[in-house]
């Protein structure tokens, strides 16, 4: 899977860079996620980008996956703090 950033490069998937974001945004409002948590969120996004996308993804599509599956699971907080970072 490749993504496709807003410049039109393209770059390999890495689930690694949303747990990282994700991370980041929580820790940014003090409040961090539990490993499960952001196991379970993360997971979530990736079986949405799977289902909704073959060979490659908007960087744009991921951000709204991201913040729809924190709002969703109850992390609207982090989800403002991912959105406005």
């Amino acid at each position: 899977m490749k993504v496709i950033k807003r410049d039109g490069r393209f770059e390999d998937y890495d689930l690694n860079k949303i747990k990282r974001t994700i991370c980041n945004a929580s820790d940014d409002i003090n409040q961090p996620l539990n490993e499960g948590d952001l196991k379970a969120i993360c997971d979530l996004v990736e079986d949405d980008i799977y289902e909704n996308f073959s060979e490659s993804v908007p960087s744009n599509e991921i951000r709204n996956i991201i913040e729809k599956t924190l709002r969703s699971n109850g992390f609207s907080p982090v989800a403002s703090s991912y959105i406005n970072s």
